[in-house]
């Protein structure tokens, strides 16, 4: 049985309670203090982040310790304290770590390379330092540059994926520029700085016929003082 709502008044009648006032279609129904759907949306973005930031820490780390090849998708879920199937979730392939942590590395690179250049004078010392930075970051990254080149042969890269893109859209600038200003000898820009950046790679990552020479600490000034000689007027 339903019971009333009412209370008696002075005369014994039942006198009906106050309503409750209904809460407005407007209101916000998050209590006072707790976090709203904004601010649970920002955490779980950070959270996100996080975890996609720990992945690539993991798989940079691995890469560097034991090789591209000899690491697996689990090894770098373990080293993260995360699941294979979150990894998957960030990541669609082991590949596309690879891609991610060269990306991140090569970022680094370029930036360390507009900071050095800032006290560089004349364009031939431009180049020399520009190709000191460039042996610095193959000795730093060997392992993973590696790895990327076996796979492009595989897959192809687009130009601008290639790891020394950067590198050669600069030097070609520099050659041309250096060549118009009279301090470099006229050589056809893009084929030297194609050139120039091949034997590089070739010679730091110890491929091809500077297989003997992997890991020779004298390479890369013996490199420079080659262009030096080339270039110089």
């Amino acid at each position: 049985m339903l019971q009333s709502h009412s209370a008696p008044n002075g005369s014994g009648l039942m006198r009906p309670s106050p309503a409750r006032p209904r809460r407005s279609a407007t209101e916000p129904s998050t209590p006072a203090g707790e976090p709203g759907p904004r601010r649970a949306s920002a955490r779980l973005e950070r959270r996100k982040a996080q975890t996609r930031a720990a992945i690539l820490e993991a798989a940079s780390a691995l890469f560097d310790e034991q090789g591209y090849e000899s690491t697996s998708v689990l090894h770098i879920a373990e080293r993260a304290d995360t699941g294979v199937g979150t990894v998957y979730g960030y990541f669609r392939s082991k590949e596309a770590l690879l891609d991610e942590v060269l990306r991140q590395r090569v970022a680094a690179a370029v930036g360390a390379y507009m900071g050095g250049l800032a006290g560089s004078a004349g364009y031939l010392e431009r180049i020399m330092d520009a190709l000191a930075l460039f042996a610095e970051f193959i000795a730093a990254n060997r392992s993973i540059l590696l790895a990327t080149f076996q796979l492009s042969t595989r897959r192809g890269l687009e130009p601008d994926e290639v790891p020394a893109h950067w590198l050669y859209v600069a030097l070609r600038e520099m050659l041309q520029a250096g060549i118009e200003a009279g301090e470099i000898r006229e050589v056809p820009a893009d084929a030297t700085a194609r050139t120039i950046i091949g034997v590089h790679l070739m010679g730091l990552l110890g491929i091809a016929v500077f297989r003997e020479r992997a890991g020779d600490d004298a390479l890369p000034a013996e490199l420079r003082e080659m262009v030096r000689v080339l270039l110089e007027r």
